[in-house]
C-alpha cells in the first residue's frame, strides 16, 4: 500500500515539471530528491531517490544519477 502511495506521489510530482518547464530557460536542470524511490522494475527501493531532469527530459534516476552543477533541487 505504501509503495502505491509513494509511486502516485512521484508520478504527480513528475507531472508538474512540464507546467513549470514553459517558464524555464534552455539548459535548466532540476533534481527531484526523495528519501526513497521505487523504480517499478525491482522489488527494492533506491536510497536516496533522485530523478534528474534536464531540458524537460529525464536524464537520470536513482542513487547513482549524476547531479549537474547548478541544478535546482526540489
Amino acid at each position: 500500500m505504501m509503495r502505491k502511495v509513494f509511486m502516485i506521489a512521484v508520478v504527480c510530482g513528475l507531472a508538474l515539471i512540464p507546467a513549470r518547464g514553459q517558464e524555464k530557460k534552455a539548459g535548466k536542470s532540476y533534481v527531484l530528491k526523495a528519501a526513497r524511490l521505487f523504480d517499478g522494475k525491482s522489488d527494492s527501493l533506491a536510497m536516496p531517490g533522485l530523478v534528474v531532469v534536464q531540458d524537460g527530459k529525464i536524464a537520470g534516476v536513482g542513487a547513482s544519477a549524476r547531479v549537474p552543477d547548478g541544478a535546482e533541487v526540489i
